[in-house]
């Protein structure tokens, strides 16, 4: 399905249907989503949690952006 996003202040993003990490760095992670790949950009990034469906990042995030 569409991933879904649930951005709490600018420290956590949980993303919910997303289809694997593409690649990952304490300054982006790029997200594989059915429509393209999501990019999130900060600080001090960290995945912590890690599942089949979802994920969690925490850090100072500074920006969002879809590459479809």
């Amino acid at each position: 399905g569409l991933p879904r996003l649930t951005l709490v202040g600018n420290l956590q993003l949980l993303v919910e249907n997303h289809r694997g990490v593409i690649a990952y760095s304490d300054q982006v992670i790029r997200i594989g989503v059915s429509n393209g790949e999501l990019v999130v950009k900060g600080r001090e990034l960290q995945i912590k949690n890690l599942y089949a469906e979802e994920l969690m990042i925490k850090g100072v995030i500074e920006g969002l952006e879809y590459e479809i």
